[in-house]
């Protein structure tokens, strides 16, 4: 909004069209949008846009050299000022510098609709991620599995992912969020391959 009212103002448009991207607050106060997809043809981006509020410009820069980042690629801001993608896919890979990424090691399969969580810790600490559910498209599964990894760790060996305690039920398109006593809520999605049509009545 505009300065001193509630009113909305029109800001540039971003380089490039994005359909399903995902948006990120960095520390220095810019804003960066990753991934999406052209509206046509419908091609999903491997790059990335930054906007800085002071000059009101949007700065074009790659993404990860394996692995689009595509729709809702789960990005974590963390403690070191690095960028972590977690997903959409099984590629991992780490944003160290503008349009740098070093890869990381694979998550279980093609985790798509899965949900991503940053694991609050103390400062001066490690930032670990969690990935929780998702399906492999491919082979028509959805997962239970729950998987972490120390993402801000600068030894390469950390960021191989770890098994955690599955879900009792497969979920993908769930939700999943952080409550008070640092446990975990994994709420909602689809336990079935295909997804399920609910009847809503109107609310007129």
């Amino acid at each position: 909004t505009a300065a001193g009212n509630d009113a909305w103002q029109r800001l540039p448009d971003m380089n490039e069209p994005r359909w399903y991207p995902t948006v990120s607050m960095m520390g220095d106060g810019t804003m960066t949008v990753y991934g999406g997809t052209e509206e046509s043809p419908p091609l999903p981006h491997n790059t990335y846009e930054t906007f800085d509020p002071q000059t009101d410009t949007w700065t074009t820069y790659p993404g990860p050299s394996l692995g689009v980042l595509g729709n809702y690629p789960r990005m974590h801001l963390l403690s070191t000022g690095e960028i972590f993608r977690s997903g959409h896919t099984r590629y991992s890979a780490k944003l160290v510098h503008p349009g740098q990424w070093t890869l990381t090691a694979q998550t279980l399969g093609n985790r798509l609709d899965e949900a991503t969580l940053l694991m609050p810790t103390p400062p001066g600490y490690s930032d670990y991620i969690m990935i929780i559910g998702g399906m492999n498209n491919a082979a028509g599964q959805v997962y239970s599995s729950v998987q972490y990894c120390n993402a801000s760790s600068s030894t390469p060996s950390d960021w191989q992912w770890q098994d955690a305690p599955p879900l009792n039920i497969g979920r993908w398109r769930l939700n999943a969020v952080i409550l008070p006593d640092k446990s975990i809520l994994a709420v909602g999605g689809t336990a079935s391959e295909v997804p399920l049509t609910v009847s809503v009545p109107p609310c007129w």
